[in-house]
């Protein structure tokens, strides 16, 4: 049975028990000739004493540990709230500016990659002080660039120079003056 040692009155409460699963002690139905009422006065008189001497030895909350598979009726479970669940809200998506990538070459474009870096930077950096250029002075050709060069050749009436390499590098030559 068990290999811990037991309190002697574990031992009774375990007799008791034991006793009336075997059937010498009375049940309610068999109690004082089939008098239903007093069975069960006496079986419910008999739970209480058991119960009562388990709950001396072994006050409420307390396990007894023994070496067999004995599990516990009742292991009093403490509440605990469980969080609200999460709703599932879908990752923000990013969409990337678009980059700068025209169709094809124009002869501005071409002009102004074919300079050296420093000159590139010269260009920017007149066409800002000039109220044309408000990028970042990078000497890369882009969209502001393209547009403060077409702006500064419209302001001094030499839209015409922008249609070829050759005459768009006379245009640098005049901005950089």
């Amino acid at each position: 049975m068990f290999s811990a040692k037991l309190h002697p009155k574990a031992m009774i409460a375990s007799a008791l028990v034991a006793a009336t699963a075997a059937g010498t002690l009375p049940t309610a139905a068999q109690a004082q000739g089939g008098d239903i009422t007093r069975g069960v006065i006496l079986g419910l008189v008999t739970g209480y004493a058991v119960n009562q001497i388990m709950h001396a030895q072994h006050p409420q909350g307390t396990v007894v540990q023994s070496t067999s598979n004995y599990q516990p009726a009742y292991v009093p479970q403490r509440y605990v709230e469980e969080p609200a669940p999460v709703r599932y809200q879908p990752a923000p998506t990013y969409t990337p500016d678009p980059v700068y990538a025209p169709s094809t070459i124009s002869p501005q474009q071409t002009a102004f990659v074919s300079q050296e870096r420093k000159v590139r930077l010269s260009i920017q950096y007149q066409l800002m002080r000039d109220g044309y250029y408000s990028g970042a002075i990078d000497g890369l050709w882009g969209p502001g660039t393209e547009d403060a060069l077409y702006h500064y050749a419209q302001a001094n009436n030499q839209v015409s120079m922008l249609t070829t390499k050759h005459s768009t590098e006379r245009l640098f030559s005049q901005i950089l003056r």
